[in-house]
């Protein structure tokens, strides 16, 4: 019988492994409380690595601040992608699914972000992903990917992680 590993990790809290580490964590996105799922990259015999806790440490520290980064950016982004999207989806559904947002706060009827993700990360680099579901790509789950607490990519999960 496969027994299920579980740790309390000082900064992550209290993660089980099932081919990743998971746990929860509670942030604040577009003025809403969400429980999210926390993963962190790693197998059970070298279950973290220093970048990760670091990274994630250093998000944490900023995360009123990146957060609200996260917000513009991802604001931003929706400009650039959504008269693409909305030649994609039925007329019918397409100013419910893909409308025209002018303001920032209105995005966050758009998307929920599902989950913080922290990689194995190259050396001296602190990466983590935040994981969104949104209207507009119901396929596939939106990222924004972090280095060294800057955002370095916004696009499609598969394409960054």
């Amino acid at each position: 019988m496969n027994q299920t590993l579980r740790v309390h990790h000082p900064l992550f809290g209290s993660l089980l492994y099932d081919s990743a580490w998971v746990g929860e964590k509670q942030v604040t996105f577009f003025g809403q409380k969400q429980q999210v799922l926390l993963t962190i990259d790693g197998d059970k015999e070298k279950p973290f690595q220093k970048r990760q806790e670091e990274a994630f440490q250093a998000f944490w520290l900023q995360g009123e601040l990146l957060l609200k980064r996260t917000e513009k950016a991802l604001f931003d982004y929706y400009q650039q992608v959504r008269d693409e999207y909305r030649t994609q989806v039925e007329k019918d559904v397409v100013d419910l699914l893909v409308p025209n947002v002018k303001k920032r706060k209105d995005i966050g009827f758009l998307v929920e972000c599902i989950q913080i993700f922290v990689p194995e990360a190259p050396h001296d680099t602190r990466e983590l992903g935040l994981f969104f579901e949104c209207t507009w790509e119901e396929e596939h789950m939106l990222a924004v990917k972090f280095r060294n607490e800057q955002i370095s990519a916004i696009g499609l999960q598969e394409d960054l992680f």
